[in-house]
């Protein structure tokens, strides 16, 4: 189970809220500390990004999750593939 977060509204009741959805909202991005912000981009992106690489022996194993998702890719990785004979899509 993901645990919600709970922040306080200017008129007085809570807003329930689940992590990362608050990091696709500029408005409610803006209005919470930097360090719960920050908090919140490692537990959604960084950690299961991680898990993922940690858990791929190789980076050509990463090829079908790339293929479905080519903005994952970041440059270095690209290259490093397209060396190794495999060519992602355009993001």
């Amino acid at each position: 189970m993901i645990p919600t977060i709970d922040f306080a509204r200017p008129d007085g009741l809570v807003a329930r809220d689940l992590p990362g959805t608050i990091l696709l909202d500029a408005e409610m991005g803006s209005r919470i500390p930097d360090d719960a912000f920050l908090e919140q981009l490692t537990e959604v992106v960084i950690n299961p990004v991680a898990d993922i690489m940690e858990s791929t022996p190789s980076v050509v194993d990463l090829v079908p999750l790339l293929s479905a998702k080519p903005q994952f890719a970041f440059v270095r990785v690209r290259e490093e593939l397209s060396r190794r004979g495999y060519e992602l899509p355009e993001r």
